[in-house]
């Protein structure tokens, strides 16, 4: 790829995933660490055995600064712009670059998505204007910075241009944390959400949202306590507002229930339990009743291990909160 070309793609692709030193989970419980890097990365592994050897990234893991911008150039330039440089050999560089950004948030299995082969096959609007509505929800979930990144992924692909914030990379810089409005305003919903108080969901990290990320960040020790909604911090309170929404966990701050309706829908052992089309509860059945009614509570019990191993790192904050 074009020298110049490269300079601006490290900090776009540095900027939108976000520089986190400390291993922790992104909002689809897979441990990330630097700008991005996880386990299913084959350059990150390799180097990571070279240089730990302490088996697999796990949380509390650490890099430094000029470790994880090592790594940056590396997954770039080796795993993630060489297959978009085959996929569009005819292309610009501009376009090649975009479509390594996307890889990078992806992975390499984007390249057999339908804008990838869209605009393989000559058809380039089509595939650029797919590109934009590609890979922008997690569990299901539209996160605005997903958004803004594949539009501005398209946006380079289509003009060349790069966005305004991009500066091309200079000798002795590390790309820095980009946040856009829309996860600041994301992130003050959630806080509010959780009870944390952040004031107005209007996009501007005031003192009442430092504040307020603060302590959220406090309650949740595996964080930086340094008041700024970075990619770590929005992960952990996607994850913690998942967890309430589960009913896992209910209650604010100050206050609240544990484990209060854990599963959705569910019921509380002793209830009569309807049978579907039938007036008649479990309770009236006999032991039919019984077999129905203590198979729903086991089936119950699995699913709460379940959501409880899945989101250990978010209750413990939140039984301290409620304490």
């Amino acid at each position: 790829m074009d020298v110049a070309v490269y300079r601006y793609l490290l900090p776009f692709v540095g900027g939108h995933e976000g520089k986190v030193l400390k291993a922790y989970l992104d909002p689809v419980h897979v441990v990330t660490i630097g700008y991005g890097f996880t386990w299913g990365s084959k350059i990150f592994r390799d180097w990571w055995a070279k240089h730990r050897g302490t088996g697999k990234l796990k949380l509390g893991d650490t890099l430094t600064e000029a470790e994880a911008f090592e790594l940056l150039q590396l997954v770039l330039s080796k795993e993630y712009v060489p297959p978009a440089e085959a996929k569009f050999p005819n292309e610009r560089g501009e376009l090649v670059a975009a479509a390594g950004s996307m890889l990078f948030n992806c992975g390499t299995g984007a390249l057999a998505w339908d804008w990838a082969s869209l605009i393989a096959q000559g058809k380039r609007a089509m595939g650029i204007a797919r590109w934009r509505t590609t890979g922008t929800t997690a569990r299901g979930k539209k996160l605005p910075g997903l958004v803004k990144r594949r539009g501005e992924e398209a946006d380079i692909a289509s003009t060349g241009n790069w966005p305004a914030w991009v500066k091309p990379w200079n000798l002795g810089e590390v790309p820095q944390t980009h946040t856009i409005q829309q996860d600041i305003a994301q992130a003050q919903k959630w806080l509010e959400k959780l009870g944390y108080s952040p004031g107005p969901a209007d996009g501007v990290p005031g003192q009442r949202t430092v504040a307020a990320t603060l302590r959220f960040q406090k309650d949740h020790g595996q964080l930086a306590e340094d008041g700024v909604i970075g990619p770590a911090t929005l992960s952990a309170l996607q994850r913690s507002v998942a967890l309430r929404d589960k009913g896992l966990v209910t209650g604010g701050v100050g206050g609240g229930a544990v484990a209060g309706g854990a599963i959705e829908g569910g019921t509380k052992a002793g209830d009569a339990v309807p049978l579907p089309d039938s007036p008649i509860p479990v309770s009236d059945l006999g032991w039919i009743g019984d077999v129905l009614l203590w198979g729903g509570l086991a089936i119950g019990i699995a699913v709460l291990v379940y959501l409880a191993v899945r989101y250990k790192d978010e209750i413990a904050p939140a039984l301290k909160r409620i304490a």
